[in-house]
């Protein structure tokens, strides 16, 4: 999802409803949801106020959640996307659902 300047919390409130419907609509059983951000991401967001100058997340993003889920930073999900070279990504992914890989070669293991 790209965040870019012009962001309000409406656009930021329906874009990530519509990344938790997606989600739900696929049936992904969504028992560890989690957010993933670039520190960028995390501090606009902490940063984001509504039409009344109050910070919007700030107070829940303090508890580390985001949108009722947990969240992480990474420095590996890129700020420069987008035509401007200004948006990036902010994924949601079920951790129970996730497969990471991090060797050339797969090993599966069973339990």
């Amino acid at each position: 999802m790209p965040f870019t300047t012009p962001y309000n919390q409406g656009t930021v409130d329906s874009d990530c409803a519509a990344l938790i419907l997606a989600l739900q609509t696929v049936h992904v059983p969504m028992l560890r949801p989690t957010w993933f951000m670039a520190p960028a991401t995390e501090r606009y967001l902490m940063d984001l106020k509504n039409a009344n100058g109050f910070t919007v997340f700030k107070d829940e993003m303090k508890d580390g959640t985001f949108k009722g889920y947990p969240y992480a930073t990474t420095t590996q999900i890129p700020i420069t996307l987008g035509g401007a070279g200004n948006q990036s990504d902010l994924p949601l992914v079920d951790m129970a659902q996730a497969l990471i890989f991090d060797a050339l070669a797969l090993v599966l293991g069973i339990s």
